[in-house]
C-alpha cells in the first residue's frame, strides 16, 4: 500500500502530454473493485487518512497530512 503526502496530491495530474482537463479534483479508485466505493478513516494520532476497499476491506492508500 502507498502512502502520499498532501504535497504529492496537489501536484498530481494525468500525466498525458498537453491535456487541458480541470485537475483540481482529485478522484481516488481502488484497482479490486472499482466503483464499489472506499471507506475513509482519519487517524488523529499519525494525523493520516487511511482508504480501504467498501467491498473487501483492501488497503488502497494512506495520506499523510
Amino acid at each position: 500500500m502507498a502512502t502520499v503526502t498532501k504535497k504529492e496530491l496537489s501536484e498530481a495530474g494525468c500525466g498525458t502530454p498537453g491535456c487541458t482537463h480541470d485537475h483540481s479534483v482529485i478522484y481516488l479508485t481502488q484497482g479490486c473493485h472499482p466503483g464499489k466505493g472506499l471507506e475513509v478513516r482519519y487517524d488523529k494520532q499519525k494525523e493520516q487518512l487511511l482508504v480501504t476497499c467498501f467491498a473487501c476491506d483492501a488497503d488502497v492508500t494512506t495520506i499523510q497530512l
